[in-house]
Parts: structure tokens; C-alpha cells; sequence
């Protein structure tokens, strides 16, 4: 049973190739004939077209036979006109005004040598003459419909290969079509998608290169030292805490520097020691639309010192994870803060002055960024961290949470 199976399979695909075959070969021939019967319309042997046409009858196509026959008999009409020169001097001068419209790029080679030799009848024998331009205007027609089918079948098929990411495959596609003209509204419908999607092949084509580019890259890096210098802005360690008598919230608008240094040990590893120097300025508005006011300055100071895990190690961007401690100095002007309890009289305001005060404390943080760093065969690298840090030192003045935002940018060594 097995045995019989595959020999019924066997001659089932030999059919398929078979009659493949013999459609591939009847497409050939009927090419060939075609190219033929356009070379003898060039040539002007309109009867060899006609008698190729009879003995060629079952190897074309109906609808390219009919086309060839009403050329013939629209040339055939021409021997039988009488011709009126003032009305053929203009329709010439029309015909030679439209030559752009019969070069190579927008008619094709052969309805273009059809075109000059209209040019080269046109002051000689008018009736032939006409008879070439009804040639190079049939020619023009097939060679953009030739054109439009080419295109259309390349688009749809580069449509499939986007559609299934085969990014690459269709590009490839979509670069062997020929540049498309818009001298006809289908024209101008086929190169209006062509547009559309090979836009669309093109972004997906640079994002899939920014992503190997980004996430794939087989280059491991390679540095000894990093140092770099950014901005940062983080949660303010709210000293209002005890002018206010309340916590008065979370707010990201501490602005300052950073100055992080690298140390690797390996592409995985690396000894971090950080430099920050940030700047805030304190301030309530004015008692008329609060019952405080105050006006102060502070800054800050830290260092950090932290072991940093990488979790890729080529090139590229590597995000990393940071553990790590630090240590706080914090630095507050002096300042006199004015208060005006509910229901008191406005000429009756309290006041009560800070003296320059400090804080400190020690600090352990986390850290999650990324490194960028596009080769070996470059010496700068972007980064970008969020940092939370803990406070030790319970007080007022201080948060026991504080976060940041790092980006930076630095050489490696």
C-alpha cells in the first residue's frame, strides 16, 4: 500500500513539472512572436505582421492579437485619406511638440524609434509618416502597461515579504522596480503606492538596522576607564519641612552636575564612583496668597561609590544595575521666614530666623541606566540612571527617600 502510494505521488509531481514546463515554454514563444510582430511594425512590413499574425494564431493571446490587427487596420486606413496640408502642417506641428512625451524614459526604445521615424517622414511622405506615429503611440500605450503590470506584480509581492518582516526581501524587491514616470493617471496610482509602502519598507529597514545596531551587536566592549560629566535633576530634601510644620511633598526641582567615573573589571563589572553638586532655591511666594513666606537658598554635595552590573556585554546600549553607598553633605543660608496665622490682622505678622545650618548623612542607593557606547573604535559614551537613594540620618530637614535623573556624556580609555 505504501509502495503504491508514492508511485501515484511520484507521477503526480512529474505531471506538475511537466505541464509547469510546457507553460513556461508556451510563455517564452509567445514573448518571442510578440518582440517580432514589434520589430516588424519598426520596419514598416506591415504584411509580415499580418502574415505572422495568421500562422501565430494559437500562440497569442486574443486580446494582443486584436491589438496588433486594429494597428493594421488603422494604418491601412491611412493609404485610403485624402490628405488636407494645412490641416496635416497642424496636426505635425502638434505631433512634433509632444516629443517628450515618446523618449525612452517615458514611451520605451521602441515606441521612441517609432517617434523618429515619424521626425524623419514627417517633411518627406506625410502618409507614412502618420502611419509611425500611429506605431510609436501603440508602442508608448503597450510599453506603459507592461510597466504598470511589472510594477504592480513587484508591489504586491514586496507587500507580502513587509508584511511577513522579511524587511530586506522586500527592499530588494522594491529597488528592481524602474523608476516610475507620472505621464498617466495609472502611472501615477501605481507610483503613489509604490511610494506609500516602500516608505514604510524604508522606515522598517532603518529601525531594524538601529536595533542590530543598538541590541545585536557581536563586538564586546572594551575599556579600562570612563569618566564623564552631565545633568541632574532630582527630588529636593525638603528643608521647609520645619518652617511649614508638614512635609510639603514630592517635587523633581534640585538641578545640578554630575561627575561619574568608571573603573572595569571585566565586560560585566565595573567600580563606579560618582561626584554630584546640585543647586535649589526655596521659596513659598508672598503672604498674600499663603501664610508663609520665605526665600532661601541651599546646595549639596555627594559622593558615591557603587559596583556596577552590566547585563550585556557587547557594545551598543548596556543597560546596567548599581549597588552602592554615599555619603550626604547638605548646606542651607541663612534666612528670616514670616508667618500670618488664619484670622489674624494683616498688619500682624510673625517672624522667625534660620540660622546657616548643615546636614549630612550616609546613603545607600540603587541604581538602573543605560551606557551607550557605539564601538570600540570610538572613545565616547552616553549614559542615563535613576537613582534612589535612602537616607540613613533620620531628620526633619531631610527626606529618607530622595531619587534622581542622571544623563551624561564621557570618554572611555
Amino acid at each position: 500500500m505504501t509502495g503504491k502510494t508514492i508511485k501515484i505521488s511520484t507521477f503526480f509531481l512529474l505531471l506538475f513539472v511537466f505541464c509547469f514546463s510546457l507553460f513556461a515554454e508556451s510563455i517564452k514563444v509567445r514573448t518571442k512572436i510578440e518582440a517580432e510582430l514589434d520589430s516588424l511594425l519598426i520596419a514598416g512590413d506591415f504584411e509580415s505582421v499580418n502574415n505572422l499574425l495568421n500562422k501565430s494564431d494559437k500562440s497569442l493571446l486574443f486580446n494582443t492579437k486584436q491589438s496588433f490587427l486594429e494597428v493594421l487596420n488603422n494604418i491601412k486606413k491611412i493609404d485610403t485619406l485624402s490628405m488636407n496640408s494645412n490641416y496635416l502642417k497642424k496636426l505635425f506641428e502638434q505631433y512634433k511638440s509632444t516629443e517628450e512625451r515618446f523618449d525612452t524614459e517615458n514611451a520605451g526604445e521602441k515606441s521612441n524609434i517609432a517617434y523618429s521615424k515619424f521626425l524623419e517622414f514627417a517633411d518627406s511622405d506625410t502618409k507614412q509618416a502618420i502611419k509611425y506615429h500611429i506605431i510609436a503611440a501603440y508602442l508608448k500605450e503597450k510599453y506603459i502597461q507592461n510597466q504598470i503590470q511589472n510594477a504592480e506584480a513587484k508591489i504586491k509581492e514586496a507587500k507580502v515579504l513587509y508584511e511577513d518582516k522579511k524587511i530586506t526581501e522586500a527592499l530588494n524587491i522594491l529597488n528592481s522596480i524602474k523608476s516610475i514616470p507620472e505621464n498617466n493617471l495609472k502611472l501615477k496610482e501605481v507610483k503613489h503606492k509604490f511610494d506609500i509602502l516602500n516608505a514604510k519598507v524604508m522606515k522598517s529597514k532603518y529601525e531594524e538596522a538601529q536595533y542590530k545596531h543598538f541590541w545585536e551587536q557581536e563586538e564586546k566592549a572594551d575599556y579600562t576607564f570612563k569618566l564623564g560629566i552631565g545633568g541632574i535633576v532630582g527630588s529636593n530634601y525638603p528643608l521647609e519641612h520645619e518652617i511649614l510644620g508638614r512635609d510639603p511633598g514630592f517635587s523633581l526641582n534640585k538641578l545640578g552636575i554630575s561627575i561619574p567615573g568608571g573603573l572595569s573589571l571585566n565586560q560585566r563589572f565595573s567600580l563606579g564612583l560618582d561626584l554630584t553638586f546640585t543647586y535649589h532655591s526655596y521659596s513659598s511666594g508672598s503672604l498674600n496668597k499663603s501664610p508663609f513666606f520665605f526665600s532661601f537658598n541651599s546646595s549639596s554635595s555627594a559622593i558615591q561609590t557603587y559596583l556596577q552590573f552590566f547585563l550585556r556585554e557587547q557594545t551598543g546600549l548596556r543597560p546596567h544595575i548599581n549597588l552602592g553607598l554615599g555619603y550626604l553633605y547638605v548646606t542651607s543660608e541663612a534666612f528670616t521666614a514670616y508667618h500670618r496665622p488664619l484670622g489674624d490682622p494683616e498688619d500682624y505678622t510673625r517672624s522667625t530666623f534660620y540660622p546657616a545650618r548643615t546636614f549630612n548623612t550616609l546613603q545607600i542607593l540603587t541604581e538602573m541606566g543605560v551606557e551607550y557606547i557605539s564601538s570600540n573604535t570610538t572613545n565616547f559614551s552616553i549614559g542615563s540612571k535613576l537613582s534612589v537613594y535612602y537616607n540613613t540620618r533620620n531628620t526633619k530637614a531631610l527626606d529618607q527617600f530622595n531619587i534622581s535623573l542622571n544623563l551624561n556624556i564621557g570618554i572611555v580609555l
